[in-house]
């Protein structure tokens, strides 16, 4: 919801910087630590990308029903809709994978 200036001006940074952001991460897989989630755990990073892509919907969903293109209702059924999966992604996909691949990490390095 937004309630403020900052919020409104947070809500319209993120929309239009969010796409920019997915197909940087997206496009560009050489990075250190890009390079390394994609080479070893792609679906980690399509996750994280999925998480992005939900998070820019309900940035343009907030934009949406602060201009009155949505209606209340119609809102809060969006924030629902994008809201369970965006909590799926981020506490069992992402957390679970994202240990998977530190403990897949600490394992390679070897003993010192």
């Amino acid at each position: 919801m937004i309630t403020s200036s900052l919020d409104l001006t947070t809500t319209i940074a993120a929309f239009i910087l969010l796409p920019l952001i997915i197909w940087v991460n997206y496009s560009n897989r050489r990075g250190p630590l890009t390079g390394y989630v994609w080479r070893e755990s792609p679906n980690l990073a399509r996750v994280g990308l999925a998480f992005l892509a939900l998070t820019w919907v309900g940035a343009g969903q907030e934009l949406a029903t602060y201009y009155g293109v949505f209606p209340t209702g119609a809102s809060e059924a969006v924030s629902l809709a994008v809201g369970i999966p965006m909590f799926i992604l981020l506490s069992v996909a992402s957390l679970a994978m994202g240990t998977a691949l530190f403990i897949k990490h600490l394992r390679s390095r070897g003993s010192p």
